[in-house]
C-alpha cells in the first residue's frame, strides 16, 4: 500500500503548502520563462525541498501541458513524479554524490543533450552539505559555465556547511516550517479523502508532533490509522500511540494556578498533575510546549477581540479555556503574570539542559506561577 506521503505529495506548485514566498517567485519565473540555472533550496526535512524541486522539473519538461499546470500523466512528468526519468536525476549526496567521481561523472552526463523527451537534463543533488571538497571543486566548475540544456536544484538542510562560492552560483530559497494549523486542515481534508473518521483532537496532535514537516504529519497520521485498526480515531488513541500529554490535564494544572477569587496560594493539585503527566511516560519537552502553548493561548485571549483566528482548540478546550479567561479577567495584574510565567517556564528549561531534574524543574515553575498570579 503506497504511503499517505507519497501519494498525497504535490503535483503542481498550487498545492504546495506553508512556502509562499517560494511558490509566488517561481510561479513568476515560468510565467516570464526567467528560471536560472542554478537554484539553492534550503530547509529542514520534510518542508518541500525535494518536491518542489520535481515540480519544477515538470514544469519544464512536460509534453503535454508545459508551465505552470503540467498534466502528471505524459511519460515525462510521470517519471518525473516517479524519479526514474534518465534526463531528471536525482542523486543523494550523503551517499553517491560524497564521492568526486560521480560528479565527474556527472559533469560527462551534462554535456549530452536531452534524449527522452525533455527539454532540458536537470540534476537535483539532495543533502548536497554532504559533498565532499574535492566533490564541491569540480561541481563549483560546471556551476560557473553550466550547458544551456542543463539545470540544477541544491537541496539542503544545513547551509552553514555549503561553501560560499557555491552558493553564490544559485538563487537560494528558503523553506521555512509548515505551521501546525495549515497542517492539520491539510490532515483533515486527507483523512476525509481516505474515508477516515477522526476527531480534530487527533488531528491537530498529528500536526503539532510534525516539528514542522509536512512528511511527518502524514507518516503520524498513517501511523494512527494502522493503530485504531479501522475503527473512528479520537484524542485519546493519538495520546495513547504518541505518549502525548492529554490536553485536559494542562487545564487541570491551570486551573490551581490561576485559583478562584478567594482560593489561596495551593500546589497540591498542580503537583499531582505534574506527576501524572510525568508518570505516564511524557518527556519534559512534550510538556513544556504544552504549557507554552497554554500560556499563548491565554496570553491571546487576554489581548486580542477576534481571539478565534489564532487559537484553534477543541470544543471542550474552547470552554475550559473560557472559564479559566473569566477569572483572569477579574485580576488586574493577569497578563503581567502570563508574562512572567513565560519567562518563568523558559528558566525551568534552561535548568533541566544544565541536569536539574524535570519534575523539579516544573514543580518550581508551577510555584511560581501561582504566586505570579496572586500577586
Amino acid at each position: 500500500m503506497q504511503s499517505l506521503s507519497r501519494k498525497y505529495r504535490p503535483k503542481t506548485l498550487t498545492d504546495v503548502l506553508g512556502q509562499p514566498s517560494v511558490v509566488q517567485t517561481l510561479t513568476n519565473a515560468i510565467r516570464s520563462k526567467r528560471l536560472h540555472q542554478g537554484y539553492l533550496f534550503v530547509g529542514q526535512f520534510g518542508s518541500g525541498k525535494t518536491t518542489v524541486a520535481r515540480i519544477l522539473a515538470a514544469m519544464e519538461n512536460c509534453t503535454e501541458t508545459p508551465g505552470l499546470h503540467p498534466c502528471g500523466k505524459c511519460d515525462v512528468c510521470s517519471g518525473i513524479y516517479e524519479g526514474r526519468h534518465v534526463d531528471i536525476e536525482e542523486i543523494d549526496a550523503a551517499s553517491r554524490a560524497g564521492k568526486v567521481d560521480q560528479i565527474r561523472e556527472l559533469k560527462k552526463n551534462a554535456l549530452y543533450l536531452p534524449v527522452d523527451g525533455a527539454k532540458t537534463k536537470t540534476f537535483i543533488i539532495d543533502e548536497c552539505h554532504r559533498m565532499s571538497p574535492e566533490a564541491e571543486d569540480a561541481l563549483l566548475k560546471i556551476l560557473e559555465e553550466p550547458p544551456k540544456h542543463v539545470r540544477f536544484i541544491l537541496c539542503t538542510t544545513d547551509i552553514k556547511k555549503m561553501r560560499p562560492a557555491i552558493q553564490s552560483r544559485c538563487q537560494r530559497h528558503e523553506f521555512r516550517k509548515i505551521y501546525w494549523t495549515i497542517m492539520s486542515d491539510h490532515l483533515e481534508k486527507v483523512a476525509q479523502s481516505e474515508k477516515i473518521e477522526c476527531d480534530k483532537g487527533s488531528i491537530n496532535l498529528c500536526a503539532k508532533l510534525a516539528d514542522g514537516s509536512m512528511r511527518n504529519a502524514l507518516e503520524n497520521l498513517s501511523k494512527l490509522i494502522d493503530y485504531v485498526g479501522g475503527k473512528p480515531i479520537s484524542v485519546d488513541d493519538a495520546q495513547k500511540l504518541f505518549g502525548a500529554v492529554g490536553e485536559m490535564l494542562y487545564y487541570d494544572m491551570f486551573d490551581q494556578v490561576i485559583g478562584g477569587e478567594e482560593k489561596g496560594a495551593d500546589a497540591t493539585e498542580g503537583f499531582r498533575v505534574i506527576n501524572k503527566m510525568l508518570a505516564g511516560g511524557a518527556e519534559f519537552s512534550t510538556i513544556y510546549y504544552g504549557i507554552a502553548d497554554h500560556l499563548r493561548n491565554l496570553m491571546i485571549g487576554m489581548s486580542c477581540s477576534k481571539a478565534g483566528e489564532f487559537i484553534h482548540l477543541t470544543e471542550d478546550g474552547k470552554r475550559r479555556l473560557r472559564d479559566q479567561l473569566k477569572r483572569c479577567q477579574k485580576r488586574e495584574n493577569s497578563i503581567m503574570a502570563i508574562s512572567r510565567s513565560v519567562s518563568q517556564l523558559h528558566d525551568a528549561k534552561k535548568s533541566v539542559d544544565f541536569n536539574l531534574s524535570p519534575e523539579i524543574a516544573l514543580q518550581n515553575w508551577l510555584v511560581q506561577s501561582i504566586f505570579a498570579f496572586r500577586q
